[in-house]
């Protein structure tokens, strides 16, 4: 969607472009040159382009309510229907076998698996598995994946659990992300320094399932995935212990995130290999080649910064 968008409306029309950044989000570039850069894509369109049709796609919100709120066994609204466990089911079904000879089916397979990447890393993030029944509003509700769980800063700043594991104790913050998936070196370096941190030794010494094996038997996925939401779960449930409803976290809770984060990491990057190779081990998957060339791309997006300059000044 982002790579149609600038192609398309910059080169043949800025004005079609429109008012994107409205919502706020930062406009992409052309493609995604890095994994992290792809793993981004899917948050892309949700935030930038306002398409809401893929949000549960994202989580599983598993009930948890240790205050014994829901006595009638509402589910507390945590329920869906279509969810992060049934899309990754669907696509690993439907990407191998989606190649009949037709073009489409390549469009389908490259949207399908930066759909995949992101999925399974956000089963990775505490508050992508869970839901906490809590009493939003005066009425039963649930805190949607730590949202709503709010909390404060040692600085008093406000935040709320989802996102203090999105931003990695807030350690990791947006311009240190967009660092890191700018260039391949850069995401490399980070990425073997990151593993050179957390060995897999040390993974398992953590007592976290290293048979990454099992990830590859995509057949299985069901209960491969149950495996990584129970440790999410595990770490969302900690968190709540560790910082009550509209308490001030301590340090030692955020350097206890960023740790179990960097964790999580490393952990996925090696589950997410093995898933793909299980994947696409008897699949064709062909690359898809870019219709202009980089140099092209450029001067697209030059013109673009031209255009945006020109209608500051006039």
């Amino acid at each position: 969607m982002s790579y149609l968008d600038v192609t398309y409306n910059d080169a043949h029309n800025d004005e079609l472009v429109g008012d994107f950044g409205a919502s706020g989000a930062e406009r992409p570039e052309a493609a995604s040159r890095t994994l992290a850069d792809a793993a981004r894509w899917p948050d892309i369109i949700k935030s930038f382009y306002n398409v809401k049709l893929f949000d549960t796609w994202h989580y599983v919100n598993q009930k948890y309510d240790p205050d014994n709120l829901d006595v009638n066994n509402t589910e507390c609204g945590t329920d869906s229907q279509v969810n992060a466990v049934t899309q990754t089911g669907a696509f690993t079904q439907q990407i191998p076998s989606a190649y009949q000879g037709r073009e489409t089916a390549h469009w389908f397979a490259h949207f399908g698996t930066n759909y995949l990447i992101h999925i399974l890393g956000d089963l990775m993030q505490p508050y992508h598995t869970m839901g906490r029944c809590i009493m939003y509003e005066g009425e039963l509700s649930q805190d949607l994946g730590g949202n709503r769980w709010t909390l404060k800063m040692p600085d008093g700043s406000s935040v709320n659990a989802h996102a203090l594991w999105d931003s990695v104790a807030y350690r990791w913050g947006s311009e240190f992300q967009s660092e890191v998936v700018k260039t391949d070196p850069q995401y490399e370096a980070f990425g073997a320094s990151l593993m050179d941190e957390i060995s897999v030794e040390f993974l398992e010494n953590e007592g976290y399932n290293v048979d990454f094996e099992a990830a590859s038997n995509v057949t299985n996925f069901e209960e491969v995935l149950q495996i990584w939401m129970d440790e999410s779960n595990e770490l969302a449930v900690e968190t709540y212990e560790r910082v009550p409803l509209d308490s001030t976290i301590d340090e030692d809770t955020l350097d206890w995130v960023e740790q179990k984060s960097k964790e999580r990491v490393v952990l996925g990057g090696y589950r997410l290999a093995a898933y793909f190779d299980g994947l696409f081990s008897e699949t064709n998957f062909p690359a898809l080649e870019d219709p202009i060339t980089r140099e092209e791309r450029r001067n697209i997006m030059r013109q673009r910064r031209l255009n945006r300059k020109r209608q500051q000044h006039a």
